[in-house]
């Protein structure tokens, strides 16, 4: 992680996205947001944005 910040800087954002994340999330102080559907909901985005060209 700490070759990440190095490179990202210190407002570096951590985000646990998927079925396990709530799981991950409690096992360690890295993450620092849940989104389990983050995934899912840029790939609806981007087939609604093909869906209209």
């Amino acid at each position: 992680m700490a070759r990440f910040r190095r490179e990202l800087g210190d407002d570096m954002k951590v985000i646990a996205t998927g079925g396990l994340a709530e799981v991950m999330a409690r096992e360690t102080a890295v993450i620092q947001h849940v989104d389990p559907w983050l995934t899912l909901d840029g790939l609806r985005l981007i087939y609604g944005l093909n869906r209209q060209a």
